[in-house]
């Protein structure tokens, strides 16, 4: 008689982190697809987003201390909707993209006693 080859008839084990009846190509496709677009995320050339910002700042401290950087067009301090207290971030966007990179140095400053953390936005101002 001949041998069975029962290694033709294996399954590869079915992942754990995963729902059992899902296509499970499809689902690790999509989130190799969207780990790729938190990697590279497009950025606004023209606004920065600032965070760790103290809840007594206001529009017109944000727009004094960027001054420095260039031409400041429009200032966004999120605030919550019900309170009005600011969410301690925000957006500054400058007349030209040059502006926007000067302000990127400016990370690790201080303004109204908290240093702030200025970064690339990956959202203009008044875009949900």
């Amino acid at each position: 008689s001949i041998p069975m080859k029962d290694h033709r008839h294996q399954v590869a084990a079915p992942r754990k982190d995963l729902p059992r009846n899902a296509p499970q190509q499809a689902i690790v496709a999509r989130q190799k697809a969207a780990e790729d677009a938190k990697v590279r995320p497009r950025a606004i050339p023209n606004t920065i987003y600032v965070k760790h910002l103290d809840s007594r700042v206001k529009e017109k401290h944000l727009e004094e201390h960027f001054a420095t950087a260039g031409k400041v067009a429009q200032v966004l301090i999120v605030r919550g909707e019900r309170t009005g207290k600011s969410k301690g971030f925000g957006y500054v966007e400058f007349e030209d993209p040059s502006a926007a990179m000067a302000a990127l140095t400016m990370n690790d400053t201080v303004l109204m006693g908290k240093v702030i953390v200025v970064s690339h936005s990956t959202r203009a101002i008044g875009v949900k």
